[in-house]
């Protein structure tokens, strides 16, 4: 505690102090000690004068001398040692587990709110639900980069979560549950789908293949961009689109692939997204992923009615 260190730098002091009385008084008795080699014998018949038989004591310290020099030492080192002492550096704080590891990892059912609407949502397989402190890393950083939604959950791969530190860049496969800010509250149903279906070109009648796409997306991709694909699909439930986005997370570029689906759900507007990481082949993630969103949609219909 505080309190104890003028205490001890006080008593220190005092310490100083007594060992400065005993020099002194052996200094003084030394001085007061006539030399064997200077004593000068008188003559038996040497004349002495009457003087009053007064005895002289010696430059000894007095008690109340010795009181002051202790006191002096201990309030002044007391003052000045304490005064002057090295700041205390505090220790760094323990580094957090990772992701606090498997303790909050779960593949189980979660529940979500959409708009004064409750949903449950089965993460794939194989995917865990983000733990709450990587869950609000994750908000913040869509607060940032995509203001304009809602995000609901994420998810990633449980192999990933569990060997990554607190960054949501290191995880390669992980997912994300959202919804526009502006449908938050808003009725969502099949003739809205179709009205976004049919606001959305249809690069088909364009004559342009989605290899095209993917060829002129990778020309046009730069560090921390995107590049849009455009609809790939759609069925009776959804609506699917693919974006290839480019990331540089300490110094290494991260290419990602990534499909989207849209889709209507008890009345409410649900985006469904699905990222992975991929080195050359970007066709082949796209594709993938699109089939694991429509799996993804289907167990979202099943557990939701």
């Amino acid at each position: 505690m505080d309190w104890v260190r003028p205490v001890v730098a006080a008593a220190t002091g005092a310490a100083i102090g007594v060992v400065v009385v005993m020099a002194l008084s052996w200094s003084l008795r030394l001085l007061a000690r006539p030399s064997a080699g200077f004593v000068q014998e008188e003559p038996e018949n040497w004349p002495r004068a009457k003087t009053l038989d007064v005895p002289r004591s010696p430059p000894y310290l007095t008690w109340a001398a010795k009181a002051a020099i202790i006191l002096l030492a201990a309030a002044g080192y007391g003052l000045v040692g304490y005064g002057n002492r090295p700041a205390v550096v505090p220790l760094p704080a323990a580094p957090m587990p990772d992701m606090q590891a498997a303790a909050e990892l779960h593949s189980g059912a979660e529940q979500i709110n959409v708009g004064a609407v409750t949903l449950v949502f089965d993460p794939p397989a194989g995917y865990c639900v983000y733990p709450p402190g990587l869950m609000r890393s994750v908000v913040a950083q869509q607060e940032k980069l995509n203001p304009d939604n809602v995000v609901h959950i994420a998810f990633g791969n449980c192999d990933e979560l569990r060997a990554a530190k607190e960054n949501p860049g290191r995880i390669r496969d992980f997912g994300l549950l959202m919804t526009p800010k502006a449908q938050l509250g808003q009725d969502f149903g099949p003739a809205q789908l179709d009205r976004i279906a049919s606001d959305t070109v249809d690069f088909g009648t364009l004559k342009e293949t989605l290899d095209q796409r993917l060829r002129e997306s990778g020309t046009r991709l730069t560090v921390q961009s995107f590049a849009p694909l455009g609809r790939i699909d759609r069925d009776d439930r959804s609506i699917y689109f693919a974006f290839l986005t480019k990331t540089d997370d300490a110094n290494i570029i991260y290419r990602k692939a990534c499909v989207m689906a849209v889709t209507a759900l008890k009345g409410r507007m649900l985006s469904y997204y699905l990222y992975s990481h991929y080195d050359t082949d970007a066709r082949s993630s796209v594709f993938g992923l699109l089939q694991s969103v429509k799996s993804g949609v289907d167990r979202l219909m099943q557990r939701n009615g």
